[in-house]
């Protein structure tokens, strides 16, 4: 199935990949849906958060998500090398700062 995009209610809309072109189903479109939309299975973000999310993994939008995030743990990462921050015996916002 390939990913269609989200709606409001936060549903993730997946599409039957021979009706887009991405695949020569042997069966054709007939075998899975009666429509010319193909067939379309919607999951829901709140059946299982860490199985289905929005955005979708491997999306546009998830792919800046998560290069923002792993810019993010690089900065972290030298800041605890370069300022030890690795081994605090401190604890405490206060303390630490």
């Amino acid at each position: 199935m390939i990913y269609w995009g989200s709606d409001k209610n936060g549903c993730n809309k997946f599409r039957c990949p021979h009706v887009l072109g991405k695949v020569n189903c042997p069966h054709g479109l007939a075998w899975c849906s009666s429509s010319n939309y193909g067939l379309v299975v919607k999951t829901r973000v709140k059946d299982d958060p860490r199985r289905f999310n929005t955005p979708h993994r491997g999306s546009k939008n998830w792919t800046k998500i998560y290069n923002k995030r792993t810019s993010v743990e690089r900065c972290f990462g030298r800041l605890k090398e370069y300022l030890s921050l690795k081994n605090l015996n401190v604890r405490g916002f206060k303390k630490v700062k």
